[in-house]
């Protein structure tokens, strides 16, 4: 069941099955990760100035750990605008 199925049961005070909603959280989950994945490696990472590592911690939701070896914070904040831009604006980036 699509995530708009959901919402409109719950607007009519439908359940939703524990299995759907399993499932939506699940699919939800697996294309964050392939945005985000493909947003690192497609573009932001090729972007940085040179001997600048980028790597993804975790992903949890629209919450994304990531790592960088540089600590300039504009360069930090370019990085987290970059991937909610190509990802999602809710996104939360974390630095680790």
């Amino acid at each position: 069941m699509p995530e708009i199925e959901e919402m409109l049961a719950a607007i009519e005070g439908n359940p939703i099955p524990a299995e759907s909603r399993a499932e939506n959280r699940r699919v939800c989950h697996e294309e964050t990760r392939l945005r985000v994945e493909a947003s690192l490696c497609g573009g932001i990472s090729r972007q940085l100035p040179p001997g600048v590592q980028l790597e993804l911690v975790s992903i949890s939701g629209l919450t994304v750990d990531l790592h960088l070896t540089s600590r300039d914070a504009s360069l930090r904040a370019e990085v987290a605008d970059r991937l909610r831009k190509l990802v999602c604006d809710d996104l939360d980036v974390l630095f680790s």
